[in-house]
C-alpha cells in the first residue's frame, strides 16, 4: 500500500489531499504532514516545485490508517493522466479507474479511490495515459498470412490477380484463418486496440481466436456472389454465417454484422435478402462501398464489362442504388467511401450512416481520399479501421489516427481539421457507434465494460516533453508505447508482453503456411496464371 501511494503522491497538491479532511481528520493530518515535510526538504534541495513528492518513503506513507471497512473490487487501474473520450472531452491527472466484474465501477481521484476501495489487483503507471481501448472498425485479420506477399499493384489487379487465387486454394485449409486471424489479434493487442470488426471467409475460425485470446469482436456474415468451397449459393453464405452467430450467442465479447463485401461482388437481390434480415434481426450491415472513383463512374455507366461496376440493371452509383432499394439506415456501415459527392454526404447524413475511414490502405492502394472533415461537419459518424493487413501492412490504430490527422488537413487544406482529440474519438466512441456496442465500451465511465489500455509517454525520447497528453499519443507516440491491455476486465497484455496468446508457438506456424504460401506464388508466376479464382 505505501509504494502504491508513494507514486501517486508525486505532483498532486495539497488542496487535491484536503479531500480527505472530511472523510478521516486522522488521516488528513498525517498526510499533510507527510507533504509539509516533503516541502522542506525540496527548498532544502532548491527544489522550485513543492509539489513534487518524490522523496515520500514507503514507511512513511503506510502510516496512514485506512478506512474500514473498504469495498473489495477486482482491478484498480492508476495512472498520471486518464482520457476518458468522454462527452466533455476531459484529461484527467492522477486518477483511477476502478473495475468489478469486468465492469468500471468508478473514475476517481486516486487519492481518493485509496480510501473507498480495496482492489485484489492494483496496477500502478505514474508516467502513463489509460485510455479505452482502440477499436479497429474494419479489417480481415486472416489476411496477415499473405502480408507482403503483392504490393504497389492498383486495387482490382491486387485482387484479381494475387488475393483470390491465393485465398481459392488456402482460406479453406485447416488452420489457416484461424492462425491469421490470430496473428493479427496478437498484433492488435500490442498496439491497444480492444475490439475490431472482421470481414473474411470462415468467420467461425476467426471467432475461436477472438475467443481463445480474449479480444472483442464484431464479425461478419459474408456474402459474395460467386460459388465457391466455403458456399455455393448467397443462402448458404447466409446460413453459414448464422450457425457461427448461433454457436457463439453466449459469449457477450462477440457480436456479429452481416458483411456483403461489394457492390461490385453482390446482387441486388442479395442487398435486398441481407437488409431485410439485418432490419429484423438488429444487426448492423457492414460493405466496401464507392471504394473508388472507378467504381462510381463505371455503376453509374452501368459499364458491365468493368468488373467494378455495381452488380445491378440500374445506372447509379452504388450508394444511390442502395438508397433507391431502402438498404441504408442507421444500421448500414459503409467502408471506406472514397469517392463522395456533395449529394452523397448528405445521404449519408440523412440516414444516419456510419463511414468507416481506412486512410493507410486507401493511400497504398490510391484508392482516394475520404471527405472526413465534410462528413463529420454533416453530422455522420466516421470512425476508422486500418482495412486488412494485406493491404495496410500493418493494424495499427495509432498510427492510422496521426494518418488520418494529417490526410485530413491536407485534403481540407485546413491545419484546424481532424484535431488529434477528434482522431482519438474516431478510434474509440465512434468506432463503438458504429459497431453498436456504444453502451458497452469505447469509452472509460461508470457501467461500460473495462476495456483498458495503457500507453507510456514522457520516457523516452520520441514523446517528451508532454504537454497534451492526447496529441502526444496521437502525434508522438507509437504501439510500442502500449505496456498493458485489457478487454472486460481480463488481462491481455502485462508490461508489453502477450498474455493470451503463445507468441513463438504462433509464429513457429505462420513461418510454415509462409513457406507454403511463397511456394504456390511462384508456381503461379511461373505459369503466368492470372485469372480470377473465388473458391475459398
Amino acid at each position: 500500500f505505501g509504494s502504491y501511494l508513494s507514486s501517486f503522491l508525486r505532483g498532486v497538491s495539497v488542496n487535491e489531499i484536503t479531500m480527505l479532511k472530511t472523510k478521516d481528520e486522522e488521516r488528513f493530518r498525517v498526510v499533510e504532514s507527510i507533504l509539509e515535510m516533503d516541502s522542506m526538504e525540496g527548498n532544502e534541495r532548491g527544489d522550485s516545485d513543492v509539489g513534487v513528492h518524490e522523496e515520500i518513503t514507503s514507511t512513511s506513507i503506510s502510516a496512514i490508517p485506512r478506512q474500514v471497512p473498504r469495498t473489495v473490487v477486482d482491478l484498480q487501474v492508476s495512472c498520471r493522466w486518464v482520457l476518458p473520450v468522454d462527452a466533455r472531452d476531459s484529461c484527467l491527472e492522477w486518477t483511477s479507474v476502478v473495475v468489478d466484474q469486468g465492469t468500471i465501477v468508478a473514475v476517481l481521484p486516486t487519492a481518493q479511490a485509496l480510501q473507498i476501495y480495496d482492489p485484489r489487483e492494483e496496477v500502478s503507471r505514474p508516467e502513463s495515459v489509460l485510455l479505452p481501448g482502440f477499436i479497429n472498425a474494419h479489417t480481415h485479420t486472416a489476411m496477415s498470412l499473405l502480408r507482403g506477399l503483392c504490393d504497389d499493384e492498383p486495387l482490382h489487379q491486387w485482387l484479381n490477380n494475387t488475393v483470390w487465387p491465393i485465398e481459392g486454394e488456402f482460406a479453406h485449409q485447416d488452420g489457416f484463418c484461424y492462425d491469421g486471424s490470430l496473428l493479427s489479434i496478437a498484433e492488435m493487442i500490442r498496439g491497444g486496440t480492444t475490439c475490431f470488426s472482421d470481414m473474411y471467409w470462415y468467420p467461425g475460425e476467426t471467432a475461436r481466436a477472438a475467443r481463445d485470446s480474449g479480444i472483442r469482436a464484431a464479425l461478419g456474415i459474408g456474402l459474395i456472389d460467386f460459388p465457391s468451397r466455403y458456399a455455393s449459393t448467397a443462402d448458404d453464405y447466409i446460413a453459414r454465417g448464422r450457425e457461427v452467430a448461433e454457436e457463439f450467442k453466449l459469449l457477450s465479447t462477440l457480436s456479429f454484422t452481416y458483411a456483403p463485401h461489394s457492390p461490385y461482388t453482390v446482387s441486388d437481390s442479395s442487398w435486398s435478402t441481407l437488409g431485410e434480415l439485418a432490419r429484423g434481426e438488429g444487426r448492423r450491415m457492414h460493405a466496401h462501398v464507392h471504394e473508388t472513383q472507378t467504381e462510381c463512374d463505371a455503376s453509374l455507366a452501368l459499364d458491365k464489362a468493368n468488373p467494378l461496376c455495381h452488380r445491378s440493371d440500374h445506372a447509379s452509383t452504388p450508394l444511390k442504388n442502395l438508397e433507391r432499394m431502402g438498404i441504408l439506415g442507421d444500421n448500414f456501415v459503409a467502408v471506406h467511401m472514397t469517392a463522395l459527392t456533395d449529394e452523397e454526404i448528405e445521404i449519408c447524413a440523412r440516414h444516419k450512416l456510419h463511414v468507416i475511414h481506412c486512410p493507410t490502405s486507401a493511400m497504398k492502394l490510391a484508392s482516394g481520399v475520404c471527405r472526413v472533415s465534410d462528413l463529420l461537419d454533416a453530422g455522420v459518424n466516421v470512425a476508422l479501421g486500418t482495412d486488412g493487413p494485406a493491404s495496410n501492412n500493418s493494424l495499427d490504430m495509432i498510427e492510422e489516427m496521426k494518418t488520418s490527422a494529417i490526410l485530413g488537413k491536407l485534403a481540407s487544406r485546413d491545419p484546424t481539421r481532424l484535431s488529434a482529440r477528434t482522431c482519438l474519438r474516431m478510434a474509440t466512441i465512434n468506432g463503438a457507434k458504429a459497431l453498436d456496442i456504444d453502451q458497452v465500451t469505447g469509452s472509460l465511465e461508470s457501467g461500460k465494460a473495462a476495456d483498458l489500455v495503457i500507453i507510456e509517454i514522457g520516457t523516452r525520447a520520441g514523446t517528451s516533453p508532454v504537454f497534451h497528453p492526447e496529441s502526444t499519443i496521437v502525434y508522438s507516440s507509437s504501439s510500442g508505447d502500449v505496456s498493458d491491455v485489457w478487454v472486460h476486465g481480463r488481462r491481455l497484455l502485462a508490461h508489453g508482453k502477450l498474455v493470451t496468446i503463445d507468441e513463438p508457438k504462433l509464429l513457429e506456424r505462420v513461418r510454415g503456411w509462409a513457406k507454403k504460401l511463397e511456394s504456390f506464388s511462384k508456381e503461379r508466376v511461373a505459369s503466368n496464371g492470372n485469372t480470377v479464382n473465388v473458391t475459398a
